[in-house]
């Protein structure tokens, strides 16, 4: 177990092996914000690359046995625009867990996890994050372990800086008891969405519904056909199979990658 400071802030780290190349990566931080808060911003999957890093697009849509598929897409290469998918299927349990799991992935056989949102004695909250994975052979393990142990700490901190101004945004504009009067959020149903001109506004893109036995309803808007399957960790995983080229001797790297 490590801990990591972020932003001034310590963050715990631990990664175990399970057995052959299967991972296991924990981390938690504490937050000042209520656990509403939290899950507020956890939940705003249509913008979570606003503020969670090395995700570029993000979308969901509720599917008709009611649970959300997230679509999140990292750049590997901004000059080759290499791009990584991955869609994962979410389970809700509001204000206490989030649990996720793959559907598709070009980099991982299995790729699992649970955000969980402990309210403490002192009025602060505390967000853990677990993740199992077991990526595909091709990736270097030891690349990976580094890539993923990087990664985990940054969006842990970067959940807690836009929960503390999301919960300091709604005490300015609806009071301190505001999670009395804003409506439980539901897969169909968003708040407001951070840095928004209108505090009371329905402002997040609403789910579309999807058909009946459509698999490729969770594409995201705007796409010419279905997408393949990321999130920031997947982007890692590419991003360290990249490394271990780098060095071999005489590979030059990707033009424009630093």
């Amino acid at each position: 177990k490590e801990v990591k400071q972020v932003e001034g802030v310590d963050v715990n780290i631990m990664l175990e092996g399970l057995g052959g190349n299967r991972r296991r990566i924990s981390g938690g931080l504490f937050i000042e914000a209520p656990p509403r808060a939290i899950w507020d911003v956890l939940t705003n999957y249509n913008a979570l690359n606003e503020y969670i890093p090395n995700i570029a697009e993000s979308g969901a849509v509720l599917q008709p046995n009611g649970k959300i598929r997230i679509e999140q897409v990292g750049v590997i290469s901004p000059t080759l625009k290499i791009t990584t998918r991955i869609v994962l299927e979410v389970t809700e349990a509001p204000y206490k867990t989030l649990t996720f799991s793959k559907v598709e992935s070009r980099e991982f056989i299995e790729f699992e996890g649970t955000y969980s949102i402990i309210q403490t004695a002192d009025d602060r909250s505390y967000l853990e994050y677990s993740v199992e994975a077991l990526p595909l052979p091709i990736l270097p393990i030891q690349l990976v372990q580094g890539k993923i142990k990087k990664e985990v700490p940054p969006m842990l901190a970067a959940v807690r800086t836009n929960a503390n101004k999301y919960h300091a945004l709604r005490c300015s504009t609806l009071g301190e008891n505001w999670m009395e009067d804003v409506p439980v959020p539901v897969s169909t149903s968003y708040k407001k969405r951070i840095g928004s001109s209108d505090p009371l506004s329905d402002d997040r893109p609403r789910y579309r519904p999807a058909r009946e036995n459509d698999i490729s309803s969770y594409t995201l808007p705007g796409s010419a056909s279905p997408s393949l399957p990321f999130s920031s960790i997947a982007a890692g995983l590419l991003q360290a199979l990249i490394g271990a080229f780098k060095l071999l001797p005489g590979f030059k790297g990707l033009p424009g990658d630093d």
